[in-house]
């Protein structure tokens, strides 16, 4: 049947479309107000806090588990960068009582250093275990050694060797990035590690690789049974013919591109042509024809039904998976309801927000040690806009409306607005707060033929 293929991919399909937090920039308030604040709000999503979300949630969705980092980039004023960290480049490590908060954490970066033209494997350290002397270091990978043993290399004959800190951070040579020098710290003095750990749901640990693995392994069956649906379709999904004690009559001979191999014989056909046939030494030749191999179309289906029982074992059953093309149902295009999706985002909301929070106050406090900047450490919180309705679900709180209307009551503004948008109270509330201030300032506009604020 050829290579495998995993162009009809589960896994992708069902994260990509339950990955919806990020589709339009989040919001990022802090209770005051200023300046600065909108600086700092409008520098975050350039840093791509918000369009890096997506492939973020995408990953957490597939593994559970994710990891972003945060870096100060020099400047007057100094600005930030955000990094999804793939896991295969982190090594996270915690405490006993603590088991799913990082206490030191290894993220393999390539860099240029000053020993080889080309970029190098490195490993940036960052270690808090204990708070009063924190490590900062970059480490030169070793072939053979496991992140994990960052401890040894450092205690070892080669410490000198695989220590780049000084180099790969710019620091004078004696002064590294350790103890008192150690930069990622709070107003208070207490040090972070400027990687964030996401997850799909609080479990008391720092991965849960294993939970929902199902769906992984659902995506390889899949892509196998429609890797067999193709190569029914292509070579058994025809009728088959065959001649017993005939043959063609005008064969000609066509010698082959490598002269060592044998002559082909061929015989050109259209459907406008006449084929000949003729038999040998009196014999009765037979023409006759098997049924195709496999019927398509059957197998398709079978495979629909599959996958329809595979989305029930995720929660998704009963019509929440919708499958259209030309308006027939379809293997090929997964999409499912909306309803589903939007449930699946509001579970997954609390656990983004939190690790958005903390990235927020962490990147705030590096860019206040920057240098620069004067922004609050804590009170941030973040609200992600909600899935827009389709028009389907707008026709239906349309009739909602007019049943409650019919039944005497009156849903209020912000009920109207947050079903019509599909949002939570909150964020409607806000939105209708905007909306009423506009309203205001184009009254006073009409009124003074200016804007609100002129003279």
């Amino acid at each position: 049947m050829g290579d495998p293929s995993t162009a009809h991919n589960l896994a992708a399909s069902y994260a990509r479309q339950m990955s919806r937090l990020y589709d339009k920039a989040g919001r990022a308030a802090c209770g005051v107000e200023g300046d600065q604040i909108d600086a700092f709000t409008s520098l975050v999503g350039d840093a791509g806090l918000w369009e890096m979300g997506r492939r973020l949630q995408r990953s957490v969705n597939l593994v559970r588990d994710g990891a972003r980092r945060v870096d100060v980039v020099e400047g007057n004023p100094a600005s930030l960068r955000f990094t999804n960290v793939p896991l295969s480049c982190i090594h996270v490590e915690s405490a006993a009582d603590r088991p799913d908060e990082p206490t030191a954490v290894v993220v393999a970066t390539p860099r240029r250093l000053s020993f080889s033209p080309k970029p190098v494997w490195t490993w940036d350290v960052w270690d808090i275990a204990d708070p009063a002397e924190p490590q900062r270091r970059v480490l030169l990978a070793q072939s053979g050694e496991e992140m994990a043993d960052w401890r040894a290399l450092l205690s070892g004959p080669k410490a000198e060797q695989v220590d780049k800190t000084a180099e790969a951070l710019e620091l004078d040579a004696n002064d590294g990035a350790s103890g008192a020098n150690y930069f990622e710290r709070y107003a208070d003095g207490v040090p972070f590690i400027p990687v964030q750990m996401y997850h799909l749901e609080r479990c008391g640990m720092l991965f849960s690789p294993y939970e929902g693995c199902e769906i992984v392994e659902a995506s390889y069956l899949v892509a196998e049974a429609w890797h067999f649906w193709h190569h029914m379709l292509f070579d058994a999904s025809w009728p088959q013919r065959y001649g017993v004690n005939v043959y063609p009559v005008g064969l000609e001979s066509v010698p082959a591109d490598d002269p060592a191999s044998s002559v082909g014989r061929h015989i050109a056909m259209d459907p406008a042509s006449l084929l000949m046939l003729s038999t040998r030494g009196g014999q009765t030749g037979q023409l006759g024809q098997w049924q195709a191999g496999g019927d398509p179309s059957n197998l398709q289906m079978a495979i629909q039904e599959y996958v329809d029982s595979l989305l029930a074992e995720l929660g998704l059953a009963g019509g929440a998976e919708a499958r259209s093309v030309g308006g027939q149902r379809s293997g090929f295009a997964i999409e499912l309801d909306r309803a589903a999706v939007r449930e699946s985002q509001a579970r997954q909301a609390p656990a983004f927000q939190r690790g958005d929070e903390e990235l927020l106050r962490k990147s705030a406090a590096m860019l206040n040690r920057s240098g620069g900047w004067s922004l609050p450490e804590d009170g941030w919180s973040v609200t992600y806009p909600g899935l827009p309705l389709s028009r389907e679900e707008r026709e239906a709180v349309k009739d909602r409306i007019a049943a409650l209307n019919d039944l005497g009551v009156s849903p209020s503004r912000l009920w109207n607005v947050a079903e019509t948008l599909g949002i939570d109270e909150a964020q409607a509330e806000a939105l209708i707060a905007k909306w009423d201030d506009q309203a205001r300032q184009e009254r006073v506009r009409q009124v003074t033929g200016g804007p609100p604020d002129a003279g």
